[in-house]
Protein backbone atom coordinates (compact mmCIF):
# COMPACT_ATOMS: atom_id res chain seq x y z
CA UNK A 1 0.00 0.00 0.00
CA UNK A 2 1.23 3.55 -0.78
CA UNK A 3 1.89 6.19 1.95
CA UNK A 4 -1.47 8.11 0.92
CA UNK A 5 -4.69 6.28 -0.47
CA UNK A 6 -8.19 6.67 -1.09
CA UNK A 7 -10.74 4.58 0.53
CA UNK A 8 -10.88 3.54 -3.68
CA UNK A 9 -7.50 2.74 -3.38
CA UNK A 10 -7.78 1.22 -0.26
CA UNK A 11 -10.14 -1.39 -2.04
CA UNK A 12 -8.14 -1.70 -5.13
CA UNK A 13 -4.90 -2.86 -2.74
CA UNK A 14 -7.63 -5.59 -1.22
CA UNK A 15 -9.25 -6.47 -4.34
CA UNK A 16 -7.24 -5.71 -7.74
CA UNK A 17 -9.90 -4.01 -10.51
CA UNK A 18 -11.45 -2.35 -7.32
CA UNK A 19 -15.25 -1.67 -7.16
CA UNK A 20 -15.70 -3.16 -11.13
CA UNK A 21 -13.91 -6.76 -9.95
CA UNK A 22 -16.33 -6.89 -6.70
CA UNK A 23 -19.62 -6.14 -9.09
CA UNK A 24 -18.72 -8.64 -11.83
CA UNK A 25 -17.88 -11.40 -8.54
CA UNK A 26 -21.78 -10.44 -6.98
CA UNK A 27 -23.25 -11.20 -10.60
CA UNK A 28 -21.20 -14.19 -10.79
CA UNK A 29 -23.36 -16.02 -7.98
CA UNK A 30 -26.39 -16.29 -7.24
CA UNK A 31 -26.65 -15.39 -3.72
CA UNK A 32 -24.65 -11.84 -4.82
CA UNK A 33 -26.97 -11.98 -7.83
CA UNK A 34 -29.81 -11.91 -5.72
CA UNK A 35 -28.55 -9.49 -2.86
CA UNK A 36 -27.60 -6.59 -5.49
CA UNK A 37 -30.61 -6.65 -7.29
CA UNK A 38 -32.80 -7.41 -4.19
CA UNK A 39 -31.03 -4.23 -2.73
CA UNK A 40 -31.55 -2.01 -5.69
CA UNK A 41 -35.08 -2.91 -6.17
CA UNK A 42 -35.58 -1.89 -1.73
CA UNK A 43 -33.63 1.36 -2.79
CA UNK A 44 -35.83 2.50 -5.44
CA UNK A 45 -38.66 1.70 -3.00
CA UNK A 46 -37.14 4.07 -0.49
CA UNK A 47 -36.12 6.85 -2.94
CA UNK A 48 -39.70 6.57 -4.93
CA UNK A 49 -42.37 5.29 -2.69
CA UNK A 50 -45.05 8.03 -3.29
CA UNK A 51 -44.82 7.10 -6.91
CA UNK A 52 -44.60 3.43 -6.42
CA UNK A 53 -47.86 2.85 -4.02
CA UNK A 54 -51.22 2.60 -6.00
CA UNK A 55 -53.04 4.04 -2.76
CA UNK A 56 -52.30 6.56 0.22
CA UNK A 57 -51.18 4.41 2.68
CA UNK A 58 -53.65 5.97 5.30
CA UNK A 59 -56.51 6.12 3.22
CA UNK A 60 -60.01 4.12 4.80
CA UNK A 61 -62.22 2.36 3.27
CA UNK A 62 -64.14 0.28 5.95
CA UNK A 63 -66.38 -1.00 3.71
CA UNK A 64 -63.34 -2.49 1.57
CA UNK A 65 -62.21 -4.22 5.11
CA UNK A 66 -59.91 -7.66 4.37
CA UNK A 67 -60.29 -7.58 1.06
CA UNK A 68 -58.40 -10.05 -1.47
CA UNK A 69 -55.70 -9.44 -3.83
CA UNK A 70 -57.13 -7.79 -6.68
CA UNK A 71 -56.25 -5.30 -9.65
CA UNK A 72 -57.25 -2.17 -7.31
CA UNK A 73 -55.25 -3.70 -4.39
CA UNK A 74 -52.45 -5.68 -5.21
CA UNK A 75 -52.08 -7.60 -1.47
CA UNK A 76 -55.96 -6.78 -0.35
CA UNK A 77 -56.82 -4.86 2.46
CA UNK A 78 -56.24 -4.64 6.27
CA UNK A 79 -59.11 -4.24 9.09
CA UNK A 80 -59.43 -0.16 7.87
CA UNK A 81 -59.69 -1.04 4.41
CA UNK A 82 -56.34 0.48 3.66
CA UNK A 83 -54.42 -0.51 0.68
CA UNK A 84 -51.42 -3.13 1.92
CA UNK A 85 -49.57 -3.02 -1.09
CA UNK A 86 -49.25 0.67 -0.13
CA UNK A 87 -48.42 0.01 3.49
CA UNK A 88 -45.78 -2.48 2.64
CA UNK A 89 -43.94 -0.03 0.44
CA UNK A 90 -44.01 2.88 2.60
CA UNK A 91 -43.57 0.40 5.35
CA UNK A 92 -40.51 -0.82 3.64
CA UNK A 93 -39.33 2.99 3.18
CA UNK A 94 -39.75 3.38 7.30
CA UNK A 95 -37.15 -0.20 8.02
CA UNK A 96 -34.65 1.51 5.83
CA UNK A 97 -34.95 5.29 6.93
CA UNK A 98 -34.07 4.38 10.60
CA UNK A 99 -32.08 1.36 10.06
CA UNK A 100 -29.02 2.96 7.52
CA UNK A 101 -29.00 6.42 9.81
CA UNK A 102 -28.67 4.39 12.96
CA UNK A 103 -25.62 1.70 11.38
CA UNK A 104 -24.42 5.25 10.14
CA UNK A 105 -24.84 6.80 13.48
CA UNK A 106 -23.37 3.23 15.18
CA UNK A 107 -20.07 3.52 12.59
CA UNK A 108 -19.27 7.27 13.42
CA UNK A 109 -19.41 6.69 17.16
CA UNK A 110 -17.24 3.63 17.09
CA UNK A 111 -14.98 5.09 14.15
CA UNK A 112 -13.83 7.91 16.15
CA UNK A 113 -13.60 6.13 19.43
CA UNK A 114 -11.68 3.43 18.42
CA UNK A 115 -8.92 5.76 16.07
CA UNK A 116 -8.55 7.41 19.90
CA UNK A 117 -8.06 4.42 21.43
CA UNK A 118 -6.00 2.65 18.95
CA UNK A 119 -3.94 5.83 18.53
CA UNK A 120 -3.70 7.87 21.62
CA UNK A 121 -2.28 5.62 23.97
CA UNK A 122 -2.87 3.28 26.62
CA UNK A 123 -4.83 5.36 29.19
CA UNK A 124 -7.00 6.92 26.68
CA UNK A 125 -7.43 2.89 25.38
CA UNK A 126 -8.18 1.52 28.85
CA UNK A 127 -11.24 4.41 29.51
CA UNK A 128 -12.69 3.64 26.40
CA UNK A 129 -12.47 -0.39 26.84
CA UNK A 130 -13.77 0.50 29.63
CA UNK A 131 -17.02 2.56 28.81
CA UNK A 132 -17.74 -0.43 25.68
CA UNK A 133 -17.84 -3.14 28.52
CA UNK A 134 -20.48 -1.13 30.18
CA UNK A 135 -21.88 0.05 27.31
CA UNK A 136 -21.75 -4.20 26.14
CA UNK A 137 -23.38 -5.21 29.73
CA UNK A 138 -27.12 -3.28 28.38
CA UNK A 139 -29.19 -5.62 26.66
CA UNK A 140 -29.79 -3.11 23.69
CA UNK A 141 -33.91 -3.92 23.96
CA UNK A 142 -33.53 -3.31 28.07
CA UNK A 143 -31.49 0.15 26.34
CA UNK A 144 -34.20 0.73 23.99
CA UNK A 145 -37.16 0.34 26.51
CA UNK A 146 -35.64 2.34 29.14
CA UNK A 147 -34.41 5.21 26.61
CA UNK A 148 -37.98 5.19 24.82
CA UNK A 149 -39.68 5.01 28.13
CA UNK A 150 -38.28 7.70 29.41
CA UNK A 151 -38.60 10.34 26.52
CA UNK A 152 -41.60 8.88 24.10
CA UNK A 153 -40.98 6.56 21.02
CA UNK A 154 -40.11 8.55 17.88
CA UNK A 155 -37.66 7.31 14.99
CA UNK A 156 -35.17 9.99 15.55
CA UNK A 157 -34.98 8.07 19.38
CA UNK A 158 -35.33 4.73 17.99
CA UNK A 159 -32.20 5.70 15.36
CA UNK A 160 -30.15 7.12 18.41
CA UNK A 161 -30.96 3.99 20.47
CA UNK A 162 -30.19 1.44 17.59
CA UNK A 163 -26.90 3.46 16.70
CA UNK A 164 -25.61 3.81 20.54
CA UNK A 165 -26.02 -0.26 20.93
CA UNK A 166 -24.47 -0.67 17.65
CA UNK A 167 -21.42 1.81 18.16
CA UNK A 168 -19.41 -0.77 20.90
CA UNK A 169 -18.76 -3.22 18.27
CA UNK A 170 -17.49 -1.11 15.93
CA UNK A 171 -15.34 0.68 17.94
CA UNK A 172 -13.48 -2.56 18.93
CA UNK A 173 -13.33 -3.50 15.32
CA UNK A 174 -11.90 0.31 14.13
CA UNK A 175 -9.40 -0.40 17.33
CA UNK A 176 -8.05 -3.70 16.29
CA UNK A 177 -7.62 -2.28 12.73
CA UNK A 178 -6.15 1.16 14.21
CA UNK A 179 -3.24 -1.02 16.19
CA UNK A 180 -2.76 -3.22 13.53
CA UNK A 181 -2.25 -0.15 10.77
CA UNK A 182 -0.20 1.79 13.44
CA UNK A 183 2.39 -0.86 13.84
CA UNK A 184 2.92 -0.69 9.71
CA UNK A 185 7.08 0.60 8.38
CA UNK A 186 4.94 3.54 6.45
CA UNK A 187 2.89 4.26 9.25
CA UNK A 188 6.27 4.56 11.82
CA UNK A 189 8.54 6.38 8.93
CA UNK A 190 5.99 8.85 9.12
CA UNK A 191 5.76 9.43 12.83
CA UNK A 192 9.37 9.26 13.08
CA UNK A 193 9.40 12.35 10.62
CA UNK A 194 7.37 14.86 12.91
CA UNK A 195 3.85 13.97 11.14
CA UNK A 196 1.17 15.02 13.65
CA UNK A 197 -1.61 12.62 14.78
CA UNK A 198 -3.90 14.15 12.35
CA UNK A 199 -1.98 13.66 9.24
CA UNK A 200 -0.74 10.16 10.25
CA UNK A 201 -4.69 8.93 10.87
CA UNK A 202 -6.30 10.71 8.08
CA UNK A 203 -4.06 10.75 5.49
CA UNK A 204 -2.52 6.99 6.64
CA UNK A 205 -4.89 4.89 8.70
CA UNK A 206 -8.07 5.73 7.90
CA UNK A 207 -8.79 5.26 4.34
CA UNK A 208 -6.95 1.70 5.16
CA UNK A 209 -9.76 0.88 7.63
CA UNK A 210 -12.73 2.37 6.17
CA UNK A 211 -13.59 -0.39 3.26
CA UNK A 212 -13.59 -3.36 6.46
CA UNK A 213 -15.99 -1.15 7.91
CA UNK A 214 -17.86 0.05 5.61
CA UNK A 215 -18.59 -3.95 4.89
CA UNK A 216 -19.41 -4.66 8.90
CA UNK A 217 -22.03 -1.94 8.47
CA UNK A 218 -23.58 -3.14 5.69
CA UNK A 219 -23.98 -6.60 6.87
CA UNK A 220 -25.60 -5.33 10.48
CA UNK A 221 -28.19 -3.08 8.44
CA UNK A 222 -30.59 -6.45 8.77
CA UNK A 223 -29.75 -6.45 12.04
CA UNK A 224 -31.20 -2.53 12.41
CA UNK A 225 -33.83 -3.39 10.62
CA UNK A 226 -34.88 -6.20 12.33
CA UNK A 227 -34.31 -4.44 15.53
CA UNK A 228 -36.39 -1.16 14.77
CA UNK A 229 -39.21 -3.45 13.56
CA UNK A 230 -39.18 -5.67 16.91
CA UNK A 231 -39.47 -2.46 19.19
CA UNK A 232 -42.39 -1.37 16.10
CA UNK A 233 -44.11 -4.59 16.89
CA UNK A 234 -43.96 -4.65 20.74
CA UNK A 235 -45.48 -0.96 20.93
CA UNK A 236 -42.26 1.02 21.21
CA UNK A 237 -41.29 1.97 18.29
CA UNK A 238 -43.00 3.63 14.95
CA UNK A 239 -46.61 4.46 16.02
CA UNK A 240 -49.49 3.46 13.81
CA UNK A 241 -51.13 4.58 11.64
CA UNK A 242 -47.86 5.08 10.62
CA UNK A 243 -46.77 2.35 8.32
CA UNK A 244 -43.80 0.29 9.36
CA UNK A 245 -43.07 -3.75 8.95
CA UNK A 246 -42.97 -3.73 12.71
CA UNK A 247 -46.46 -2.20 12.91
CA UNK A 248 -47.85 -4.16 10.05
CA UNK A 249 -46.50 -7.55 11.36
CA UNK A 250 -48.16 -6.24 14.85
CA UNK A 251 -51.40 -5.80 12.80
CA UNK A 252 -51.64 -8.76 10.85
CA UNK A 253 -50.84 -10.74 14.25
CA UNK A 254 -54.13 -9.30 15.90
CA UNK A 255 -55.89 -10.39 12.43
CA UNK A 256 -54.43 -13.52 11.35
CA UNK A 257 -57.80 -15.59 11.45
CA UNK A 258 -59.42 -12.86 9.48
CA UNK A 259 -57.10 -12.26 6.79
CA UNK A 260 -53.68 -14.07 6.14
CA UNK A 261 -52.58 -11.58 3.77
CA UNK A 262 -52.55 -8.84 6.51
CA UNK A 263 -49.53 -11.09 8.32
CA UNK A 264 -47.97 -12.50 5.07
CA UNK A 265 -47.48 -9.03 3.17
CA UNK A 266 -44.99 -7.08 5.39
CA UNK A 267 -43.47 -10.81 6.79
CA UNK A 268 -43.21 -11.59 3.30
CA UNK A 269 -41.30 -8.12 2.83
CA UNK A 270 -39.00 -8.15 5.53
CA UNK A 271 -38.27 -11.39 4.70
CA UNK A 272 -37.07 -10.08 1.17
CA UNK A 273 -35.21 -6.51 2.50
CA UNK A 274 -33.13 -8.43 5.30
CA UNK A 275 -32.00 -11.29 2.95
CA UNK A 276 -31.19 -8.72 -0.04
CA UNK A 277 -28.95 -7.13 2.57
CA UNK A 278 -27.26 -10.24 4.07
CA UNK A 279 -26.48 -11.64 0.85
CA UNK A 280 -25.48 -8.48 -0.88
CA UNK A 281 -22.85 -7.67 2.31
CA UNK A 282 -21.76 -11.08 2.94
CA UNK A 283 -20.82 -11.69 -0.63
CA UNK A 284 -18.78 -8.59 -0.90
CA UNK A 285 -16.81 -9.42 2.10
CA UNK A 286 -15.98 -12.87 0.79
CA UNK A 287 -14.91 -12.00 -2.98
CA UNK A 288 -13.11 -8.53 -1.11
CA UNK A 289 -11.56 -11.21 1.48
CA UNK A 290 -7.86 -11.64 0.16
CA UNK A 291 -7.55 -14.98 2.59
CA UNK A 292 -11.05 -16.45 0.73
CA UNK A 293 -9.31 -16.68 -2.89
CA UNK A 294 -10.86 -19.79 -3.34
CA UNK A 295 -13.88 -18.41 -2.96
CA UNK A 296 -13.79 -16.46 -6.70
CA UNK A 297 -16.14 -18.13 -8.63
CA UNK A 298 -14.29 -19.13 -12.05
CA UNK A 299 -17.67 -19.13 -13.99
CA UNK A 300 -21.13 -18.13 -14.06
CA UNK A 301 -23.05 -19.22 -11.06
CA UNK A 302 -19.80 -21.11 -9.31
CA UNK A 303 -17.80 -20.72 -6.41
Amino acid sequence: MSAVESPAEALTTLVPGGWWTVLRDLARTPTGAFGLVGSLLVVVVVLFAPVLAPHDPNAQDIANRFAPPSAAHLLGTDALGRDLASRVTYGTRAALVVAVPAVALGLVIGLLAGLAAGYLGRMVDISFIGLSDAALSFPPVVLALAVIGLFGPSRTIMVTVIGIAFAPYYFRVCRSLVLSARGELYVEAERSLGASAVRVVGLHILPWIIPPLLIIAAMDIPSAIIFASGLSFIGIGTQPPDADLGVLLNEGYQHIFDSAWVLLAPAIALAFVTLSFTFLSETVRDVTNPRAGAYRPRGRWRR
